[in-house]
């Protein structure tokens, strides 16, 4: 604010300056000295006062006459001389005020004419008189003549500030100021009258200006800090509280108060330095006092250690206690026992407990807390609260903690329903439900009943899942109606509606930690952010917003419904409950409107610049899945029109309602999102919606919700083992095509495709898959070797060598592909179109023989032996299979042997390993057809009956 404008405020406009006056006033101030501000001033660029320029040395002459005229009033109000400011304007030490001609007038202070000292004087006598009225109209006449004379404006001030018009008061004070800007005490005044009158900015700008005309005025810096840090500065706050400790080099309570101002601001590693700062500063002062200790080292200490466990660096705040420990050490008795708190104050012990706690040193921890539990729990409870606090943090010693809160019950010194809230989680998480669901209700209860808390429905949220747990379905929903009977019925908040719901009990904040936290700016989308990205669509965004503002006037969608991110949690503990109580259905007409409404969110969507709002349910289904069977029961019987009313206020209309305000795969978060989707499944399933469970699943997996490759496999599995169990071949088949879309080079993935395609058949669909994939993936070994398999099947033997070739070039030391070509080759010698059958059945052997050697050699945690019964019994079956049984009997023989000598040996062979049986048989077979049949008998004897 200029000069001008402080006048123009304080005169008021029934004594505004006319145009004359205010001529007369513009050419006294360009008179005046005002190039230079204040060397102070130079670094406040945004300061609207500006300080006069320094003086010189004194000269002589008539200018020191001069000088002697000025009473010292007017040198302290005034700060200079007519004479300094006479030779300041045309000395040669002039100097132009930094930012030249455009910058900003300095007004400074003249001394009073002659003519007008006894005008000024009559209105001082009247204002002693309390002739207020009098003294302010000669005032404000002096003022129209003499503008820039402070006296009359403080006088103005005094005399507003006696008849309690202290707004009028401090405008008189300000101009005051600006005349004078040295005058550190008129400004401490100023500011403190700003302060009382609630005008903080202003108060802080009058002790910022008083701590730059006099930087070693301590009240003034100390205030001006001090109102930093109630506005919320901490940071300034802190630099100020710096300049003092230079003023006050042994008063340690301001590094207490900068490591406070720090730690506030976010800045922890220079709230750790002003610590350390203290404790060091108080080491040296106690060393020259002959004192072991202050109580700002002790203070010191203990908020560092306090913020080091804050930090999680127990290790340095275990040496910072240690280094306090071994000064107290040096005063207390020689046999002192190893790791006793040595008259330490009892909650830096503690505190040197409970980093040993989170460094696992249980010993030292337990031994430092008995000196706490000695002491009285009524007198030292925050304590005990602090210990319980560690011990369920570690998230394996709740049983500790709550014999610890137990002692804490009933006490009415303490928040007791933070305690029985914790003491409720810890059984909770010790599966005592029982107890856990009784002090949940006690907290509940609490909260309705105080006129200063409300139900926290993070806290409802866990009463509900414990009675889940105790598989309790009604007591959890008669909960939920009796305490927060809000959840199931509107309003509702709209997403761009920036309030937060009101709590009122912020203290009652849920203990286990493990509570999400949400804000507007995490979970909805700004629309108004939106629009500002989108300039080509203003006529349409205007068309919106006004659709926006009425809808912002319904009455069902007030500001003060409950938080759409925990409700939305609500709603599906709610929907979990009543399934365990036989009602499955609802379950679904919870979770179903919110998966489908999640799988269709989009920034548009949310933002409510659709152009066309949803008229029809079918509308939240993408188009692609619209002839889908499974979809088109999901939509006809679990959405609804939210725009009918009836409909809209209907519970699966509330549901619907809620999910769209919300980011729901934000809000639930990937694990839990994941849960509802195959809790829903599950229960479709169990509804006999196959189908439609099915589709879900699917679904879900092909999009962007959930990311984790573990669960998405999760999901593909459960959708196909349905499909199985309910003979959907198709769709099994489907799900089994996902897992290799996602993971091509996964082996697994491939078994269980060719496990499918066993059960559910052979289709011409599998061949062209594969060389789809293929085309993509031309390196997928288990792609090529299933190929060539198909067409094994399909009896294209050509084909089936040409793909078990390419595989035996990728991978030409895998024993498999060797083998299946070895029986490609002999499969093609059979059939009677071949040209060269002796060719043909040479190559089959060569393979088999190949095959028998890099199986036997390869590395395999099968042992050798058994992988050369293996080599021996399939040489013996493609002998068998030419009707070369001379040669096929010697194989299978040689198997026979192996597993009676292990028998004698009394070797255990693993049973996957023991085909014994199948080579008895297949040898019996050998003996029917060539007529011993007393040996074929033997063989089914001795290995293949029951008995």
């Amino acid at each position: 604010m200029s000069f001008r404008s402080l006048l123009e405020a304080a005169m008021g406009d029934a004594q505004a300056v006319s145009q004359v006056e205010a001529g007369q006033v513009d050419a006294q101030l360009n008179l005046l000295d005002d190039d230079m501000p204040h060397p102070d001033a130079l670094a406040e660029e945004n300061d609207d006062v500006y300080v006069p320029q320094s003086s010189g040395d004194d000269e002589e002459g008539v200018e020191e006459g001069e000088e002697e005229e000025d009473s010292d009033i007017e040198r302290q109000l005034w700060g200079k001389s007519r004479r300094r400011r006479r030779r300041g304007s045309s000395g040669p030490g002039r100097r132009r005020r930094r930012g030249g001609p455009t910058g900003k007038r300095s007004v400074t202070a003249t001394k009073v004419p002659p003519e007008l000292a006894n005008v000024l004087g009559e209105a001082n006598m009247l204002y002693a008189s309390h002739q207020y009225d009098e003294a302010i109209a000669l005032l404000k006449d002096f003022i129209k003549k003499a503008p820039t004379i402070p006296d009359p404006y403080h006088t103005l001030g005094m005399i507003y500030e006696d008849r309690q018009d202290r707004i009028k008061a401090l405008q008189f004070f300000l101009i005051a100021c600006t005349l004078t800007p040295q005058d550190a005490e008129l400004w401490k005044r100023v500011g403190r009258i700003a302060k009382d009158e609630k005008n903080f900015d202003q108060a802080l700008f009058c002790f910022k200006k008083a701590s730059t005309a006099d930087p070693k005025d301590k009240e003034a810096l100390f205030s001006y800090a001090e109102l930093c840090r109630e506005q919320g500065d901490n940071r300034r706050a802190a630099e100020v509280f710096k300049k003092l400790t230079v003023l006050i080099p042994k008063d340690l309570s301001l590094w207490i108060q900068i490591a406070e101002a720090y730690h506030c601001n976010g800045q922890e590693d220079e709230a750790v330095d002003a610590l350390k700062m203290c404790i060091e500063k108080a080491a040296t002062l106690d060393q020259t006092q002959g004192l072991h200790s202050s109580k700002y080292e002790l203070n010191a200490v203990n908020m560092l250690a306090d913020l080091y466990i804050t930090l999680k660096k127990y290790r340095e705040a275990i040496n910072v206690i240690h280094h306090l420990h071994a000064r107290y050490s040096s005063a207390q008795d020689p046999d002192q026992v190893e790791g006793d708190p040595g008259g330490l104050p009892l909650d830096i012990a503690v505190k040197y407990g409970i980093c040993h706690l989170f460094e696992r040193d249980f010993v030292t921890a337990e031994f430092m807390f008995t000196h706490l539990f000695a002491q009285d729990v009524v007198v030292f409870g925050d304590l005990y609260l602090d210990v319980a606090d560690a011990y369920i943090a570690l998230g394996d010693q709740d049983r500790e903690a709550a014999s610890i809160l137990q002692q804490l019950l009933g006490r009415e010194e303490f928040l007791i329903e933070q305690i029985w809230i914790k003491f409720a989680a810890c059984h909770d998480r010790l599966g005592i439900y029982d107890v856990a669901v009784e002090y949940y209700e006690k907290a509940l209860a609490y909260q309705r009943q105080s006129p200063d808390l409300t139900v926290s429905p993070e806290l409802m949220l866990q009463a509900m899942q414990a009675t889940r747990k105790k598989s309790c379905p009604h007591e959890g929903i008669a909960l939920l109606e009796k305490y927060l009977p809000e959840t199931m019925r509107p309003p509702i908040r709209p997403y761009w509606i920036n309030t937060s719901r009101k709590e009122k009990g912020q203290g009652a904040v849920v203990a286990n930690g493990e509570t999400e936290k949400y804000t507007k700016e995490d979970e909805d989308l700004d629309a108004d952010e939106l629009e500002e990205d989108a300039e080509d669509e203003d006529e349409e965004d205007d068309a919106d917003d006004q659709t926006r503002m009425e809808m912002a006037h319904d009455p069902s969608l007030s500001v003060d419904a409950m938080e759409n991110g925990i409700r939305l949690k609500l709603l599906i503990e709610f929907g979990h409950l009543k399934k365990l109580s036989g009602e499955a259905e609802v379950l679904c007409r919870v979770g179903i409107p919110i998966i489908l409404t999640s799988l269709n969110q989009t920034s548009f969507r949310l933002s409510g610049r659709v152009r066309n709002p949803l008229v029809e349910a079918r509308e939240v289904v993408p188009e692609s899945d619209a002839q889908s069977v499974g979809f088109q029961v999901l939509k006809s019987e679990y959405l609804v029109d939210i725009t009918d009313p009836r409909q809209r206020e209907s519970f699966m209309g509330i549901v619907m309602r809620v999910a769209q305000q919300i980011v729901i795969s934000r809000a639930l978060g990937e694990q839990q999102y994941y849960n509802l989707v195959i809790d829903v499944a599950q229960t479709l399933t169990e509804l006999g919606k196959y189908v439609a469970a099915i589709e879900l699943l699917t679904d879900v997996n092909t999009s962007d919700k959930i990311s984790k490759p573990v669960l998405r496999f999760e999901l593909r599995f459960l959708a196909l083992v349905v499909a199985l169990e309910f003979r959907e071949n198709r769709m099994a088949y489907e799900c089994a095509r996902l897992n290799i879309m996602e993971d091509p080079q996964n082996l697994g993935y491939w078994n269980l495709f060719s496990r499918v395609i066993a059960i559910t058949g052979v289709f011409s669909w599998h061949q062209k898959f594969l060389a789809k994939l293929l085309r993509e993936h031309p390196e997928s070994y288990p792609a090529i070797l299933l190929a060539g398999h198909q067409s094994s099947a399909w009896d294209i033997a050509s084909l089936t060598v040409g793909e078990l070739t390419l595989a035996h070039q990728k991978h030409p030391n895998d024993p498999l592909t060797l083998f299946c070509i070895g029986l490609a080759f002999l499969s093609a010698s059979m059939q009677r179109t071949i040209n060269d059958r002796q060719h043909t059945v040479v190559k089959a052997f060569a393979f088999l023989q190949q095959y028998e050697h890099v199986r036997v050699a390869a590395p395999s945690d099968i042992t050798s032996e058994i992988r050369q019964v293996e080599a021996w019994y399939n040489i013996g079956r493609a002998h068998q299979q030419l009707g070369l049984y001379h040669l096929a009997i010697p194989m299978y023989e040689r198997v026979l042997r192996f597993f009676a000598a292990k028998e004698e040996q009394n070797c255990e062979v693993p049973p996957e390993y023991m085909i014994c049986k199948e080579t008895a048989y297949n040898l019996s077979l050998i003996y029917k057809q060539s007529g011993a049949n007393d040996l074929a008998r033997y063989l089914i004897a001795k290995y293949l009956t029951i008995g």
